[in-house]
């Protein structure tokens, strides 16, 4: 349908501009070849983050960065660099090119970041402040260093409070929280998650996976709250699996919680579908394969 769509706008234009018609080289043209593996792909996409002119949106831009990090290509980041520190920059292009600099040490992170905290621009300093709050970089600042990743976080919750209704939000603040050591702070966020929304998948399964932590550490309580956390959220995913059949990442996520709950046949039949639908992602093509490693090795 997209490439019937595409061949009448094609075939329109024509028709409206003649043998005046643009056809100047479009950015969309560097994120389908990226997207599509094409050999060129990189290249192209990193060309089109690094234009800078009246043709070519912020947004486009900060798409080329986000993709090019998401394929983890090391260019992106080493261009991340140059872009994130730069005030004349867009700040959309500014905090897609600080997500990419996941891909550097964390001391490299931090000594790039931190100055942002006081950065004019919001968005260029929540991006900073999320991105030192991973636990990699957050581990090794120091009490004033931290102090001050913090005191930048509050600015994020404030943000996310505008949309306190919405389940996301709260699991957006969990997740910061867990990943600074804030254990009791995550809990209660996963909770009102939670309690907004009740009917979202995810929260259950995050909030689940903290108390496991807890208790590796002791907590008997938290293992059985897990638990019963997991069966609660079963006929969820099973819902949005239902509702996304062609999606890989859902079916997986689904795979992932039937074997948690110990229906392996099921959890074998979610991730052979999601490798079907996405064969080249090798995390699941990776839990396939232990899955049936696990199975063969199982007595009869």
């Amino acid at each position: 349908m997209i490439a019937e769509t595409d061949k009448w706008c094609d075939e329109a234009c024509d028709r409206w501009y003649g043998e005046n018609r643009n056809r100047e080289p479009h950015f969309g043209q560097a994120l389908a070849a990226l997207r599509k593996g094409d050999p060129t792909g990189i290249d192209q996409a990193l060309a089109l983050a690094s234009r800078r002119d009246d043709m070519t949106p912020a947004i486009a831009r900060a798409t080329a960065l986000d993709n090019l990090a998401a394929i983890g290509d090391p260019r992106a980041a080493e261009l991340g660099q140059v872009l994130a520190v730069d005030p004349s920059e867009h700040p959309m292009v500014r905090a897609a090119a600080i997500r990419t600099l996941r891909a550097l040490p964390p001391t490299t992170r931090k000594r790039l970041l931190l100055p942002l905290l006081g950065d004019e621009r919001r968005l260029v300093r929540r991006e900073a402040s999320q991105a030192l709050a991973d636990p990699e970089v957050y581990g090794g600042l120091t009490a004033n260093e931290r102090t001050r990743v913090d005191l930048s976080l509050r600015e994020v919750q404030e943000t996310l409070r505008i949309v306190a209704d919405r389940g996301g939000a709260h699991m957006a603040w969990a997740g910061l929280c867990e990943q600074r050591g804030w254990v009791p702070e995550a809990i209660e966020a996963y909770e009102t998650a939670i309690r907004v929304e009740p009917n979202m998948a995810g929260a259950r399964t995050n909030l689940a996976a903290l108390l496991d932590s807890l208790a590796e550490r002791g907590d008997p309580r938290a293992a059985s709250r897990a638990a019963e956390l997991r069966q609660e959220e079963l006929p969820l995913l099973a819902r949005d699996a239902g509702l996304a059949p062609q999606n890989a990442q859902v079916q997986y996520r689904y795979g992932l919680a039937l074997y948690l709950a110990g229906d392996l046949a099921a959890a074998l039949r979610q991730l052979e579908l999601a490798v079907t639908l996405a064969p080249d992602v090798e995390d699941y093509a990776l839990a396939l394969r232990l899955l049936r490693e696990k199975l063969q090795a199982a007595p009869p």
